[in-house]
């Protein structure tokens, strides 16, 4: 039932990103909460449904905003297997984490998206901008904890005690025995 719930959020963020956000302003335009979605789904979902949702909308970018045919599916699986190994190296539990581990993300995807880019076609490509960077970082960065503790509310079921809740709720279990 989760993956059909991030499932249909991720087509409604898809939707937002790919035409409302683009239409926008172009602060709006560099808001990026599928990317959210991605990451949470690398860290959360089982390896089967995880992978098949990252290969879907990873698909689903490359075919409306991609440059290349395939580079999108490709570097998104590749962001995903390593964010199933990073986690079952490092238990990623808090918001701060999480934070930390989205931006890195973030900055490792548009890196290598450049890099390809600037492979494939080096006479055309447009120079790397640090403030366009910077400025999307920061977006994703405050959009981050919201919408991890909206997606956890949304695949979790409502009456299990002892979630992490961010907005003051008591927490029946110690965070730091789990």
């Amino acid at each position: 039932m989760s993956i059909v719930l991030l499932f249909i959020t991720g087509l409604l963020f898809f939707i937002l990103q790919t035409s409302i956000f683009q239409t926008m302003s172009y602060w709006t335009a560099m808001l990026n909460p599928l990317f959210i979605l991605f990451v949470f789904i690398a860290i959360r979902l089982n390896l089967v449904g995880g992978a098949l949702l990252t290969l879907l909308f990873a698909s689903l970018l490359d075919i409306f905003t991609g440059l290349f045919p395939g580079l999108y599916p490709v570097v998104y699986l590749t962001l995903y297997f390593n964010l199933r190994w990073l986690n079952k190296v490092i238990v990623i539990k808090e918001n701060p984490q999480k934070i930390i581990l989205v931006l890195i993300s973030f900055l490792f995807i548009n890196f290598a998206g450049y890099i390809f880019v600037n492979l494939l076609i080096s006479d055309n490509t447009p120079p790397w901008s640090w403030f366009d960077i910077t400025v999307q970082t920061v977006f994703v960065a405050l959009l981050t904890a919201p919408l991890f503790n909206f997606f956890e509310k949304l695949t979790s079921p409502s009456s299990s005690p002892g979630k992490i809740h961010s907005w003051g709720t008591f927490n029946k279990t110690n965070r730091f025995r789990d």
